[in-house]
């Protein structure tokens, strides 16, 4: 694809008809950079455990430290950690700098410019780390966070463009071509979560040692040892459930030209091809069962899109409370509920109550750096994943146009929902109660809530255009 003089490519000319305000696309990468870069000085310094140290020694430590040959023994999840805290701030740098439609010398200098401030930044935290206790400066660090922000730099390059245009024409689309874009969205984080942290690895030593101990299993309901029985059904549930809206998608894409059986191996396909990526990935387990009951899931989902769709979008449901809203937010209470109390060991003890609360930090994360940072990257996802559902749920659950009061009511009860779970988590000796999950879940709320809105308000237009 051409992008700078000398070829203008279907794609800038498209770009140009279609959106001339290209100064909102880049505000808005701006923006995100803001936060990305905002939020790699904070993950590199929670929780803010700092002592005085002079500037010199400081600065003479640090020193060291960079001019320090790598260890032998190097992790690999904190590399990998650090390359996926900077590529986001490597591709919405490049989207702030640089129009939809660029020269080949306009992107030789942002990327220059870019990758100049990433390995500044990457410089300025290592330092700031002199004071941090148990945060050590690491010459492997910045590189992999240069590496990191040139990945996102290249990114940009090859798909910035094209998901620029997609987002915006997706905002302003209307109708049902609302929920399939949401959909699509969707399916590409459902297949990120999926393959998240990205610990990939082709040894064959771990790759047997995977199997011996059941995380790479070809027998249907074989799990891996010590997995508890709850443990085995939540996975078989969730995997099911999140496989539905990919079948709902296969069946909007595709059963109009192929029918429905297509639909369905369509989506049964991408579902055994992740399972499959999964066998390469150490914080993944990969077996038969998770395929099973992800091809159940897109069965389900064609189900759904072929008779409740248009039960639930008729013209009867608009500006109503949709009792199927409100009785699915019921229900995935109840399922948040049955995942964070996982396995339901209640144990009343004072004494321990009493040593957790006075452990619980309320710095926002800093529970998170107690593992390894992917497995905790991991989890927010994951538990992002679980809360927005419940937005999506709250907005059919209220009338077609909520007031304000409505919104900070449907956060106070995300909030009570989550406090609830919080605190019956400190009843539990195997789960760790963090006041950081409670503003996860409400934050996944309330995008969840956010996203609703915005896919009913196109389909209810859509539906007072065709009457």
């Amino acid at each position: 694809m051409c992008i700078w003089p000398g070829g203008r490519s279907r794609l800038s000319s498209r770009v140009t008809r279609a959106d001339p305000s290209a100064r909102a696309t880049r505000q808005v990468y701006g923006a995100l950079a803001v936060g990305f870069v905002l939020f790699a000085v904070y993950g590199s310094l929670v929780p803010f455990r700092l002592r005085p140290f002079p500037i010199a020694l400081a600065w003479a430590q640090f020193e060291t430290a960079m001019r320090a040959l790598p260890s032998r023994r190097i992790s690999r999840s904190d590399v990998l950690a650090n390359v996926l805290l900077f590529v986001p701030i490597g591709f919405t740098l490049m989207g702030a700098v640089l129009d939809r439609r660029f020269p080949l010398r306009s992107l030789l200098g942002a990327a220059s410019s870019v990758m100049l401030f990433a390995f500044s930044l990457s410089l300025a935290v290592e330092f700031l780390q002199t004071f941090a206790l148990r945060r050590v400066p690491s010459n492997l660090d910045v590189a992999a966070q240069a590496f990191g922000a040139l990945a996102g730099i290249v990114a940009w390059v090859l798909a910035g463009p094209r998901l620029s245009v997609w987002l915006w024409e997706t905002w302003s689309s209307v109708g049902r071509h609302r929920l399939l874009r949401v959909l699509s969205a969707y399916a590409a984080a459902w297949i990120f979560v999926s393959l998240a942290p990205f610990d990939i690895t082709v040894d064959m030593g771990e790759l047997g040692a995977r199997v011996r101990a059941g995380k790479i299993a070809i027998a249907p309901f074989a799990a891996p040892i010590g997995v508890p029985v709850a443990r085995q059904a939540w996975d078989v549930f969730a995997e099911m459930v999140s496989a539905v809206p990919l079948g709902v998608l296969m069946f909007s894409a595709i059963a109009r030209y192929r029918g429905a059986i297509a639909a369905f191996a369509a989506g049964a396909a991408l579902v055994i091809g992740v399972e499959f990526a999964q066998i390469f990935l150490l914080s993944h387990s990969a077996n038969t069962t998770d395929a099973l009951a992800g091809c159940l899931g897109v069965a389900a989902g064609v189900w759904v899109a072929t008779r409740v769709s248009p039960v639930v979008f008729g013209p009867a449901r608009v500006g109503q409370v949709a009792w199927w809203a409100s009785a699915g937010l019921c229900v995935w209470c109840f399922v948040l509920v049955a995942y964070h109390w996982m396995p339901y060991d209640f144990v009343v003890d004072p004494r321990a109550i009493r040593t957790e609360l006075a452990q619980m930090s309320f710095i926002p994360f800093a529970a998170y750096t107690r593992s390894a940072y992917l497995n905790g990257l991991n989890d927010v996802l994951v538990k992002i994943a679980l809360s927005m559902p419940l937005g999506l749920g709250a907005a059919w659950a209220s009338r077609a146009q909520p007031s304000t009061a409505t919104l900070i009511g449907w956060m106070l009860f995300a909030v009570v929902v989550f406090g609830t779970i919080e605190a019956g988590q400190l009843f539990l000796p195997t789960r760790v109660a963090d006041p950081t999950d409670v503003l996860v879940g409400v934050g996944g709320t309330y995008a969840g809530l956010l996203l609703g809105r915005w896919v009913r308000a196109g389909l209810e237009s859509g539906l007072s255009t065709t009457e």
